[in-house]
């Protein structure tokens, strides 16, 4: 049976995130200014029609599945939580882009 208040508490999420300036439209953004509209169009409808797609299949598929096996739950939470470690290493050790002043370089 669905869970209508947690499907309505899904659709708000999306609705809130899906169309607010984020990683999404800097890089339509960027798309745009680089190569034109029309090569833009297809970012724009993945984005506009795969994440909610994709927020779908986590609330009818990996929600149940969670729920019924709590192994796999904590399996999966300590794997996020190191991916999330692992990039936090990721970006404290990386090399520091020295940045060329346009006073040096004319």
């Amino acid at each position: 049976m669905i869970d209508w208040d947690w499907l309505l508490a899904l659709v708000l999420f999306e609705l809130a995130t899906g169309y607010t300036p984020g990683p999404n439209n800097l890089m339509a953004l960027s798309i745009g200014f680089s190569h034109g509209y029309r090569r833009v169009l297809p970012h724009i409808l993945g984005v506009t029609v795969g994440f909610p797609l994709m927020l779908l299949a986590i609330g009818f598929f990996l929600k149940p599945l969670l729920e019924h096996s709590p192994l796999l739950f904590e399996g999966l939470k300590y794997l996020s939580i190191s991916f999330v470690l692992y990039l936090a290493w990721k970006v404290a050790t990386a090399p520091i882009a020295e940045e060329e002043s346009e006073i040096e370089a004319a």
